[in-house]
């Protein structure tokens, strides 16, 4: 096996957009690097992967490679470096690990308590400690949430806070559910116009929009920010929860039709699911659909 092949995979999979084909052609990199005994590829192959698992719809598996990745910093962090990704990382772990109900609450809380050390050690500001701090509170129905959200807004961005699309989305979840809908849309107004490269926007703020226009008044705008959403959210698995949100605006809004053709186009990624919370989102806001169709008169269709 030779490092260049490790190489040569690494290429064609940063050519192919996060999913399954992209996912196997690092696993293979990894393979091929541990076989060289090259631990140094090996660990930069492996922070990949990690992130070739978390936007390829199989966090879980993520949760293992990072641990090894992490394990071998703390090791030797002269030789393996890579501080920035690693932390980087950390964030979409914890927000992960709010998604399967078998890990323990206390284990977040363990991980978030790293992950602020971590950041302080470093220099760091504590706006992304913040931020999930507020979204493991938030997912709880801790009553601290909002006054973690308050120090995440009040606290300075730098290089580890969320992407300039990503940061007002999780603010706006926040504010949707304190009821404060225009506040959402004073966050989200600077996101709308801006140019994002971020694999998760900008159809991560519309589907928040959807709920804020929806919930002011405005249905045309909350169904412009559906079908601009959904047209991205479609065509990936990791998307599944949201897809569920897009299930749930049309359960709300009366149209059924709309609601059962998304039903039936991604039905059968329930079986895949990237995690046991889209799942229960998907299946709750089916739910929603199809008992709104019976209501009208359809139960009996097939």
């Amino acid at each position: 096996m030779s490092v260049e092949d490790v190489y040569e995979l690494m290429r064609r999979a940063e050519e192919l957009p996060y999913g399954e084909a992209r996912t196997v052609l690092v696993e293979d990199a990894l393979r091929r690097a541990d076989a060289a005994a090259d631990e140094v590829l090996a660990f930069r192959v492996r922070i990949a992967l990690t992130n070739a698992y978390h936007y390829g719809a199989e966090p879980a598996k993520a949760f293992a490679t990072f641990s090894r990745t992490l394990a071998d910093h703390d090791r030797d962090p002269g030789r393996f470096g890579e501080t920035h990704s690693l932390l980087w990382q950390m964030k979409a772990v914890v927000n992960a690990l709010t998604k399967f109900p078998e890990i323990p609450l206390d284990r977040t809380r363990a991980v978030l308590d790293d992950m602020e050390r971590r950041y302080r050690a470093g220099g760091h500001s504590l706006q992304a400690v913040y931020h999930y701090r507020c979204a493991v509170a938030r997912h709880v129905g801790d009553g601290t949430a909002l006054d973690w959200f308050a120090k995440w807004r009040a606290a300075e961005r730098d290089d580890l806070s969320d992407c300039a699309g990503c940061d007002p989305t999780g603010m706006m979840y926040q504010l949707i559910d304190a009821g404060r809908y225009e506040e959402a849309l004073e966050v989200a107004a600077p996101v709308l116009g801006a140019e994002l490269t971020c694999s998760e926007q900008p159809q991560g703020v519309q589907t928040a929009l959807m709920q804020v226009y929806l919930r002011t008044g405005r249905p045309d705008e909350a169904a412009d920010m559906h079908r601009r959403a959904y047209r991205v959210n479609r065509t990936q698995l990791a998307d599944l929860a949201d897809i569920g949100e897009h299930l749930e605006f049309c359960g709300l809004t009366g149209n059924e039709a709309r609601g059962l053709e998304i039903l039936e186009r991604h039905l059968g990624w329930l079986d895949r699911a990237p995690n046991p919370h889209a799942a229960m989102r998907f299946a709750a806001s089916a739910a929603l659909v199809l008992g709104r169709a019976s209501a009208a008169g359809h139960g009996a269709a097939t």
